[in-house]
């Protein structure tokens, strides 16, 4: 295995463990327990400025090189992007709401919990 290809195999890895956690931390809120929104402040960091800034844009170089050298990939490829696309929407949204509560400002724990299964879902 390449060394480029084992480093986004480890970045899937990785990624899953914090949608995880991001994850168990949706399930506190709706059982209404107190959180600290530091740990998805943290978490929802790394997906914007890693995830979205180094990982996806290196995907899409590869999946670019992988519709130019098997053309027939091209609907799948697509499909790829939009997602890429959803992903940093659905993030950016929910971040924004993290930070908001952070804030202090007010903030519906519904609209929160939403937003963030609709992110770990994405």
């Amino acid at each position: 295995m390449s060394q480029l290809i084992a480093k986004i195999h480890q970045d899937h890895v990785n990624l899953a463990r914090i949608l995880k956690l991001i994850s168990s931390e949706i399930d506190a809120l709706v059982a209404e327990e107190p959180r600290d929104f530091e740990v998805l402040d943290d978490a929802m960091r790394y997906m914007i400025n890693y995830a979205d800034k180094m990982h996806h844009p290196t995907e899409d170089i590869m999946f670019r090189r992988l519709q130019e050298v098997a053309p027939e990939t091209r609907e799948l490829v697509d499909e790829l992007f939009r997602e890429h696309q959803e992903i940093t929407a659905s993030g950016s949204a929910f971040y924004e709401l993290v930070k908001a509560v952070e804030y202090g400002d007010f903030v519906l724990r519904k609209e929160i919990v939403a937003k963030g299964k609709q992110y770990v879902q994405t």
